[in-house]
This record gives structure tokens, C-alpha cells and sequence, in this order.
């Protein structure tokens, strides 16, 4: 038996070709990363076909820096304020 997971990263500029090093750079907002819930498989043996795994489904994304949400919310209300004005 093994617990598996998937995750996928960009790694258009070749700095993070494993996952323990785009890990951090994920964690610190420099590259997009995803990764699906962690699943146990029997490994081994057999096969007459190929197992069932579970894959969930995930997207790649920034983790957001709370700075961005206000940022756009700064933004949203000059929108509104001068909109009023006019």
C-alpha cells in the first residue's frame, strides 16, 4: 500500500524542477502550484487492468497576498467615488 499525491507547478524557466524546491516558491507567491488531495494504492502484484485512482480535481493558482484584496478593493471604491461625481 502507498499514500500518494499528485501536484504540478509552472516551471516554465526550468528553477524548480523538483517539488521540494517549488514547493517554497509557491508558498511565497512566485510561481503557480496545485496539488490534490492525498490517496492510498495498492503497488505491486498483477494487473490485469489499470487500478481506479481517485484524482480530484485542482487548479494551478497564485496563493493571493491579502495586500491584493485591498488593493482592489481601493480601486472598486475610486471607481464608485468618481463615477458619483460625474
Amino acid at each position: 500500500m502507498a499514500t500518494l499525491q499528485l501536484v504540478v507547478w509552472d516551471n516554465a524557466n526550468g528553477l524548480y524542477p523538483t517539488w521540494a524546491e517549488a514547493l517554497p516558491a509557491w508558498q511565497n507567491r512566485i510561481i503557480p502550484a496545485g496539488k490534490g488531495a492525498p490517496f492510498n494504492t495498492l503497488i505491486g502484484g498483477l494487473m490485469i487492468q489499470p487500478p481506479n485512482l481517485p484524482f480530484t480535481s485542482f487548479n494551478i493558482y497564485f496563493i493571493p497576498e491579502p495586500g491584493s484584496f485591498a488593493l482592489l478593493g481601493l480601486g472598486a471604491a475610486a471607481l464608485l467615488i468618481f463615477r458619483r461625481r460625474k
